[in-house]
Parts: structure tokens; sequence; C-alpha cells
């Protein structure tokens, strides 16, 4: 996994909380 998407990951799991 890239940097990129380890952050849009993190993103959506603020989201979620």
């Amino acid at each position: 996994m890239t940097n990129t998407t380890n952050l849009n990951f993190i993103k959506t799991a603020n989201k979620l909380q």
C-alpha cells in the first residue's frame, strides 16, 4: 500500500468515527 492509500483509509475511518 502506498502512503496515499494509507491517508485515504485514515480519512475514511475518521469520517466513520
